[in-house]
């Protein structure tokens, strides 16, 4: 699995030295998802004022500040001393795009010496700046600086792009844009979609130019949008522009992507405004208050700046703009209008995601399974007997998750697990439990293999939905699979506020903590317990 983290910040002072260990340490906290490249992309200015910005035609105040006459796009290759690169550095003004193969280490060594090289001041200082940085899983291309993320639209860099998942009409799409004279330097799918944005934006700036509607405008938002409509398959992005200097633009389809916010600053500024509509975008009320926020593609390289997140749905576009933040969805029927996304509060403390002494994580999580176990029954059973009466008589499971569709699950005629991976050897362990205690058929299912089969659902089955981290993309489709054939959907999941969380009926979460190694331990163990504790409880049986 690819990760994603970006960092932005406007009104709060931040040394070029700080970012960077932003970006870094935001990357270590994503190599559990494996990798075999990374790359970053910050920008070597200030990002201009509104009013500056978007009084010229083309709103690159930030792309044509060029004080040394060299072009806004180098590429340099440092080579091993056995003649193969290890990694690129595109320089210029802005931005500053570095890649390596192989891990973070070589990354930071990679830009450490082309700040020394190019004797960049490390402490200056950026009051608004926008860092985006990826960690690759080669699914297309072999691992490469070339094929590492962020790729750019032209040797201009208009449009930096990282992305997670898989864009399936890539082909088609690449086809497309050669024959309008596109070139691509990749192996990538990633590729076709910087070039797709400036294309767009290249065609949306002539349409109003010959309209004579006044100098053009399109919206950052406005522009993603119409990408989106182009694209196919499972993705979350984050996207910067020369166009759209200080700007940062994420959106989601499939794959998981949150935002850490931090509003205010050691100034004492006011807090920041969101933002209502797309054209509000640059009011000035917008522009007076200071604002840092953290996208990542797991919450783990948010937690230790911040725990006031927002968990982005599919199809949502979040666009970042001076001190405010607005959240569009495209299916909605007005996309201008801003959607209300809940700013929750993380349950984890840093600690949580730190090796804690252990020489791997996962050594860590297998020591962590009986307290994860506790946590997973703690305040839904009762240890204690009862003084009174006789003790197995009386409800001692009782999840709270359950209770409002207690009804509906005792007239189920068939209990269906539905899971991938690990999950679904969760459910394979569970399973004689739960069909010695309930009396009904309890089935299995691989949701790639149910949705390929197009198995039969019916209305009165309950349909049980594993996943640790409630994002799985097969699983969803299932889930979504059996709410449209009206099943009851119940999900067990160790990540509030996960995708399945929201889509399922009801459902059971398993609060076993973080788990960041990538042979599943204590999730596995938590995942059998709250399958046990859901059939032993009340509503089950």
């Amino acid at each position: 699995m690819c990760g994603i983290f970006g960092y932005y910040n406007y009104r709060v002072p931040r040394e070029l030295r700080e970012i960077l260990h932003i970006l870094f340490t935001g990357l270590k906290r994503l190599e559990y998802r494996g990798y075999d490249s990374a790359g970053l992309c910050v920008d070597a200015i200030d990002a201009n004022p509104p009013t500056s910005r978007r009084s010229s035609l083309s709103g690159d105040g930030l792309a044509n500040a060029n004080s040394n006459g060299s072009s806004a796009f180098e590429e340099q290759a440092l080579q091993q001393p056995n003649g193969n690169s290890n990694g690129t550095v595109d320089e210029g003004s802005s931005p500053i795009i570095v890649k390596a193969p192989g891990k973070i280490e070589n990354l930071e060594k990679l830009t450490k010496d082309y700040m020394q090289q190019h004797a960049m001041d490390l402490d200056k200082v950026y009051k608004h700046h926008v860092a985006i940085s990826h960690t690759r899983w080669a699914t297309h291309g072999q691992p490469s600086a070339t094929n590492s993320h962020p790729h750019v639209s032209d040797p201009s860099a208009d449009f930096v792009v990282v992305h997670n998942g898989i864009i399936t009409n890539y082909k088609a799409l690449k086809d497309i844009l050669i024959k309008n004279g596109e070139t691509f330097v990749s192996e990538t799918d990633t590729e076709v979609i910087p070039k797709l944005l400036k294309f767009a934006y290249d065609g949306m700036t002539a349409e109003q130019e010959a309209a004579a509607i006044g100098t053009p405008n399109v919206p950052f938002p406005k522009l993603v949008m119409e990408v989106m409509k182009k694209l196919e398959g499972a993705y979350a992005l984050l996207i910067k522009s020369r166009h759209y200097p200080g700007e940062m633009l994420a959106c989601k389809r499939g794959s998981p992507m949150i935002v850490g916010i931090k509003e205010g600053s050691k100034e004492g500024l006011s807090r920041a405004t969101s933002i209502s509509r797309l054209t509000d975008q640059y009011n000035e009320t917008h522009w007076t208050g200071a604002l840092e926020a953290w996208v990542a593609s797991d919450a783990s390289a948010v937690i230790e700046h911040t725990k006031r997140v927002i968990v982005l749905e599919d199809n949502d576009v979040l666009h970042i703009v001076g001190g405010g933040y607005g959240i569009y969805n495209t299916r909605q029927a007005d996309v201008e209008e801003a959607v209300s996304r809940k700013l929750q509060v993380l349950q984890v403390e840093v600690d949580q995601v730190m090796k804690g002494g252990y020489e791997h994580y996962m050594q860590k999580e297998i020591h962590e399974q009986p307290e994860a176990l506790l946590q997973t029954m703690r305040g839904r059973v009762a240890v204690e007997k009862t003084s009174e009466g006789n003790p197995y008589h009386q409800q001692r499971v009782k999840l709270g998750g359950l209770v409002e569709t207690r009804d509906i699950i005792r007239r189920s005629r068939r209990i269906m697990f539905v899971a991938c991976g690990t999950s679904y050897h969760a459910a394979l362990a569970a399973r004689q439990t739960v069909e010695e205690l309930v009396e009904v058929p309890v089935v299995l299912e691989l949701a790639s293999d149910l949705l390929d089969r197009c198995c039969p659902i019916f209305r009165d089955d309950t349909c049980v939905y594993i996943s640790q981290s409630g994002e799985t993309a097969d699983t969803l489709r299932a889930l979504e699979y059996a709410k449209a054939r009206g099943a009851l959907c119940v999900g067990i999941t160790n990540t509030v506020g996960s995708a399945i969380s929201r889509a399922t009926h009801c459902g059971i979460h398993q609060n076993a903590g973080y788990e960041i190694g990538v042979a599943s331990t204590k999730a596995y163990t938590s995942q059998v317990g709250a399958a046990t504790c859901a059939v032993v409880s009340h509503p089950w049986c």
